[in-house]
Order: structure tokens, then sequence, then C-alpha cells
């Protein structure tokens, strides 16, 4: 056969999603005792503060992950609110501005564990140094102390070093050793 062989139907992607849930609900019965992102599905704020609270049921080091903006370019600081004061670990992530920054923050609690996700290899790219924002943002973390920064989509091996400098407190990378070389791989 030829072409699509799955089910676009609203059935199909249902099963889909339940087999989705089925694969992290398992991995989960593995990591207990690291954080894991996982993100909503959906485009409409309502249901992703329903699909919110069903995967931060998931286990305590569960984290849900919620886009800065759906694509409406709305965005999610009040979806924030209503999940961080209902206790909810969030990774609320695509944050390219300071204002971002601000607005996430402002809408944590501060003493529910969470990230906030600056991509910081994006703003790079955009022709900006993103030194100075991402150290305004540690600072601005600084009133939510439960809450972290990462530094998203490191795109060089100084990243590393810069993140490090100026105490962000997460900076995802993967390195690759071999013999006689360090590799970066970009992520």
């Amino acid at each position: 056969m030829v072409g699509n062989n799955h089910d676009d139907s609203l059935s199909g992607r249902i099963r889909r999603r339940l087999r989705l849930s089925d694969f992290f609900k398992d991995i989960l019965t593995s990591i207990k005792d690291k954080p894991l992102s996982l993100e909503v599905f959906s485009d409409d704020f309502l249901e992703m503060e329903h699909q919110a609270l069903k995967i931060a049921g998931w286990g305590e080091n569960v984290y849900v992950k919620i886009p800065i903006t759906n694509t409406k370019q709305e965005t999610c600081y009040d979806l924030v609110k209503i999940l961080a004061n209902q206790k909810v670990k969030l990774n609320v992530t695509a944050l390219m501005t300071l204002d971002q920054v601000r607005n996430v923050v402002a809408s944590l609690d501060p003493k529910v564990p969470s990230y906030v996700s600056v991509f910081a290899g994006r703003v790079a790219y955009t022709g900006y140094d993103p030194l100075p924002m991402m150290a305004k943002a540690v600072d601005i973390l600084k009133s939510s102390p439960a809450s972290e920064l990462i530094w998203v989509s490191p795109r060089e091996l100084l990243s590393i070093f810069q993140a490090d400098h100026i105490g962000c407190h997460v900076i995802p990378s993967r390195m690759i050793f071999s013999k006689n070389f360090l590799w970066w791989a970009m992520i």
C-alpha cells in the first residue's frame, strides 16, 4: 500500500494520544528521581488546562510543559497562574524576551518548583548576544526561588561556560566523547 497509512480520524488521534500517554506513564515507572517535562498537545488554553492537570497527576517528578504562546500568538500567562495556583509544576517554554520572563515569573507560585525555558540559542541566531538577557533573567527568577532558568538550544560549547558564569540553573547539552576528541552535538 502506498501513501498515508495512519488513521487521521478523531478516534485515530485519540488512540495515538492514549498510546503516547501509556508510553510516558511507562517511562515514569523507571524515572522517578529526575524531573521529566511533558508537553500539552492542545492550542486551546482551556483544553491545555485539562491536559496539564491530567499530565501533572502522572508523577511527582512531572513538569508540564506549556508554550509561551499558542499558534494565535495569545500568551499563556493566565493559564500559568491558574496551574501554578493548583501547585502544578510547570516548564514554561519557548520564551525569547525579558518581558516574557518577567510575566511568566509573575504568574508562577514562588514556592512551586518550575522551569522557565528561554531559547537563548535562537536569540543568538537573530544577531543578539543572549548573555546579557540571560544574566537579567537569572536575576528576575530570584523572586521565585523554587523556579529554575533553562538556557535552551545552546549553539556552541561556549554557551555552557557562559550559562555557568551567570548562574543559570540548567543548560541541556549533549556531549559526544570519542577516544581523542570531544564533539559538541547540537540539540
